[in-house]
């Protein structure tokens, strides 16, 4: 998802407004929110009191506006229905709901981590609220709540395409982990002793490597995000456990000589398991 131009995108907002007399109040209030920086058009409709405003100005900013102009106004409140990816753990769901809060004019924020969806009230737009979650490390896409068909279609859809990604990552990383693991198994040589075998388990970590890029690069993008917030989550613990096990075994593969001779084991298939196995079951 592009994050410049949901930043770039034009939003709207509604203002209802008190004191407005008279006909003549819809040129000074329009005219007021016209002179707002980011603003493109201010429509403001007499019978109900409302003006429609689009352009890339805030709600607070225009609230502001119209008040220094000699009127009361308030944001109209609507929802959005987020569709969440990456949320892998329940822990997720404080993070998601508090980076949502945190912007100016949320009133709530709740999510459903079941169906990986977040019911978000207030005066803001749909691009703020996903800019926020991609901030703290998770993907997302907003759609006006209100359209029920037309959310549910979306979040199937999403659903969808994120189930088979994953089952493909799961298929790739346990087309190189099983057969590692049925080697050791049944008793396979899982250390480097000779020129032969270095050579091998570099061609081996080289092929982990791949896995690791393509399978599990969902879990690495997700612990730097969470370690730029200064917090952790289920992807710090998978990324942390899976490159160490490839970092140990590389070094055993290329410089065997600075471990000892008993300590010269590889652990690749742990790697690519570990992945194979947490993507199955984030599609199940």
């Amino acid at each position: 998802m592009n994050t410049a131009s949901t930043h770039a995108a034009t939003s709207s907002h509604t203002l209802l407004i008190e004191g407005a007399g008279c006909a003549s109040c819809v040129g000074k209030i329009e005219g007021a929110l016209k002179a707002v920086p980011g603003v493109d058009s201010a429509e403001m409709n007499f019978a109900d009191r409302t003006v429609l405003v689009t352009g890339r100005a805030d709600a607070e900013t225009l609230v502001a506006a119209v008040e220094k102009a000699g009127y009361g106004a308030s944001a109209a409140t609507s929802s959005w229905t987020l569709l969440i990816e990456g949320a892998g753990c329940a822990s997720c769901v404080g993070k998601i709901e508090g980076a949502l809060k945190a912007v100016p004019g949320v009133h709530s924020a709740e999510m459903n981590f079941a169906d990986r969806t977040v019911l978000v009230t207030g005066a803001v737009a749909g691009g703020q609220l996903v800019a926020a979650v991609e901030n703290a490390g998770y993907g997302a896409t907003a759609t006006q709540a209100g359209s029920d068909e037309d959310a549910m279609a979306e979040k199937e859809e999403a659903d969808q395409e994120y189930y088979g990604r994953l089952m493909l990552n799961m298929k790739v990383a346990l087309g190189l982990g099983l057969p590692l693991m049925l080697y050791s198994v049944l008793g396979g040589e899982m250390t480097v002793t000779t020129g032969a075998q270095r050579l091998a388990w570099l061609a081996v970590g080289v092929l982990t490597l791949g896995v690791m890029l393509f399978s599990g690069r969902h879990f690495y993008v997700g612990a730097w995000q969470s370690f730029k917030n200064h917090s952790a989550n289920m992807d710090t613990l998978i990324a942390l456990g899976t490159g160490t096990a490839w970092v140990y075994s590389m070094v055993v593969v290329l410089i065997p000589a600075f471990l000892p001779e008993m300590a010269r084991h590889v652990y690749f298939e742990a790697t690519a398991m570990i992945i194979g196995l947490i993507n199955l079951g984030l599609a199940l």
